[in-house]
């Protein structure tokens, strides 16, 4: 349910952003989704489709890119997968997340 305002969110940036540029329509939006940002990518294309309707972003297909979530280690700067708590080149316990927990919108495409 969280994802209405989201989704209203991001028609307004981008009724914006086509505005500043006058486009005449928005053709697809391109967002950028972290693996624990906990949005329902299906929910924010079901919310702008209804949202777009009699704007410049109606029909615009939502473009997702999906981020996965990954560690680094604090000692050897080694990039792992989210599940391994020990780094598998240096042995050290001290990680941290590195991505994840992205969301943004990266790009419209308009005419």
């Amino acid at each position: 349910m969280h994802e209405m305002p989201i989704a209203q969110n991001i028609l307004n940036i981008i009724l914006e952003e086509a505005n500043k540029i006058k486009a005449h329509k928005i053709l697809n939006i391109k967002i950028v989704v972290g693996e624990f940002s906990y949005i329902v990518p299906q929910c924010i294309q079901t919310y702008l489709d209804f949202l777009c309707v009699g704007t410049k972003a109606e029909g615009a297909k939502l473009i997702v890119l999906e981020v996965l979530a990954k560690k680094q280690c604090e000692g050897c700067k080694f990039v792992m997968n989210k599940d391994l708590e020990v780094c598998p080149k240096c042995h050290g316990r001290s990680t941290r997340f590195i991505s994840g927990f992205e969301f943004y919108i990266e790009s419209i495409e308009v005419e």
